[in-house]
């Protein structure tokens, strides 16, 4: 099994998903930001959101009701105290939308939200989509599909920004089944910075089925020129995860002869970890990070740190087949350059 397959799989997995939704779900966006600006308690939010524009959540206690982006919207909590809290309807994710151009979701706290077989527990934005993750919180959401808290998946070329959120704190991680524990990507353009992941999981391993990224799962891929994405001043502490990616797991493709020019410096990869699983086939690939390039173009790495995470021994017989090495980091194809990258105590368990 090449690391090519698992990838592909991912892709399928996701555009069935998809379809699945189907349009019903994601109304077409109506409208633009203007002027407008809202400040608004839960019970008016939908409302505030339809009209779009600057929406601002007032109230102190969370939300707990399922609610629909569907035009381009900068919605914010007015301090530290507004958010969602999805316990009461689990399955259904409190936020989602597509088409919607221009998100931002700034400065709210998302718990307890689940979507069943679906992307993005807490938060599923795609289609005709750019947007901003900034400065929130996210506890205890899961998926049975992929992003355990955030999935993203833009179908038009265009930037997508996640930074400075907090995802999980030590037993209140988040958690998916697919890829993902916490943050889902597929798109061109990402920014991913000054986020911390703790305790972020991916469920038991079962073959034939991908388990990348507990804390993040990233996947760039372009079609033209132009493009090229970051992953910058993270955090990634104690996520555990099967097959690939303790930490995160990065993938990069694009047509050929497109140049996909990447950068992953001064992140932080500590206590990761691929737990021991049964199956035929054993792939534990990276315990902080796996780094895919399927692309041209250069990975540009420097000033992160991996500091004991691990790769624990597959449980399997004789007969079986393993790929497992990279205790801090696997680095699968195309060209990386490295520059003051720090690794300090990572293993590789062999039996």
């Amino acid at each position: 099994m090449k690391l090519v397959d698992v990838r592909r799989r991912v892709v399928a997995r996701v555009s069935m998903v998809l379809v699945a939704l189907g349009a019903a779900a994601f109304p077409a966006a109506i409208g633009t930001i203007g002027a407008r600006a809202a400040t608004t308690n839960c019970a008016g939010l939908q409302a505030a959101l339809d009209a779009g524009g600057t929406v601002t959540l007032s109230d102190t206690a969370l939300c707990t009701g399922s609610y629909t982006i569907t035009v381009p919207v900068v919605l914010q909590g007015a301090d530290a105290n507004q958010g969602f809290d999805g316990s009461s309807h689990p399955g259904t994710r409190v936020l989602g939308g597509a088409d919607a151009g221009a998100v931002t979701i700034e400065g709210l706290t998302f718990q307890d939200s689940s979507c069943g077989a679906f992307l993005g527990g807490a938060i599923m934005l795609g289609g005709d989509v750019r947007p901003r993750i900034i400065n929130n919180r996210f506890y205890r959401n899961s998926s049975d599909e992929s992003g355990g808290a955030v999935a993203l998946l833009p179908d038009t070329p265009g930037s997508i920004e996640v930074t400075g959120n907090t995802f999980g704190s030590a037993g209140n991680g988040n958690s998916a089944s697919g890829s993902g524990g916490a943050l889902f990507i597929a798109g061109t353009d990402p920014v991913v910075s000054n986020n911390t992941f703790t305790a972020n999981t991916l469920s038991v391993d079962t073959p034939n089925t991908n388990r990348g990224g507990a804390g993040m799962f990233l996947s760039l891929s372009a079609t033209e020129a132009g493009h090229s994405g970051s992953v910058t001043n993270n955090s990634f502490f104690n996520n555990a995860g099967h097959l690939m990616g303790g930490g995160a797991t990065i993938e990069i493709s694009a047509s050929p002869a497109v140049a996909v020019p990447f950068t992953v410096a001064g992140n932080t990869f500590r206590g990761n970890s691929l737990l021991a699983n049964t199956a035929n086939f054993v792939t534990h690939l990276g315990g902080g990070l796996l780094l895919e390039r399927l692309a041209t173009g250069t990975t540009t790495q420097s000033h992160n740190v991996f500091d004991g995470n691990v790769v624990t021994a597959p449980t399997t017989s004789a007969s079986d087949s393993f790929d497992y090495g990279g205790g801090g980091e696997f680095l699968s194809g195309g060209t990386t350059t490295s520059l003051d990258d720090t690794f300090l105590n990572n293993r590789v368990e062999t039996g």
